[in-house]
C-alpha cells in the first residue's frame, strides 16, 4: 500500500525530479515495505516463531507488527530529512499512527 501511495505521489505532484531520483525513492520504499518484511517472515518461520505465513494468532503477529511500525517510522524520518519529500513524511507517520 505505501508503494502505491508513493507512486501516486510521484505521478501527481508537480515536483521537478529526475526519473532516476523517483526510481530511487520508489526502490527504497519497495524494499522497506515488501522485501524486508518478507525476509522477516521467512526468518520468523525458520526459527519456529510463526507456524504459517498467514500469522493467524495474536502472539505471532506482535513481532512483525512492531517491526513494520518501526520501518514506517524510519521511512518517515528519512523523508523528513529530504525537504522535497515532506509530504511523504506525513504519509509514513500517518500509517504509523493508524
Amino acid at each position: 500500500m505505501p508503494t502505491i501511495g508513493v507512486i501516486c505521489y510521484l505521478l501527481l505532484t508537480p515536483a521537478t525530479l529526475q526519473q532516476e531520483q523517483k526510481l530511487t525513492i520508489l526502490t527504497i520504499v519497495f524494499i522497506a515495505t515488501y522485501v524486508i518484511p518478507l525476509l522477516l517472515l521467512i526468518f520468523l518461520k525458520s526459527i519456529g516463531y510463526i507456524d504459517s505465513y498467514r500469522v493467524f494468532s495474536i502472539r505471532e503477529r506482535k513481532i512483525p507488527l512492531f517491526f513494520m511500525v518501526l520501518l514506517f517510522y524510519l521511512l518517515g524520518q528519512l523523508f523528513e530529512k529530504i525537504t522535497v519529500f515532506n509530504d511523504l513524511t506525513f504519509l509514513f507517520y500517518g500509517i504509523d499512527i493508524a
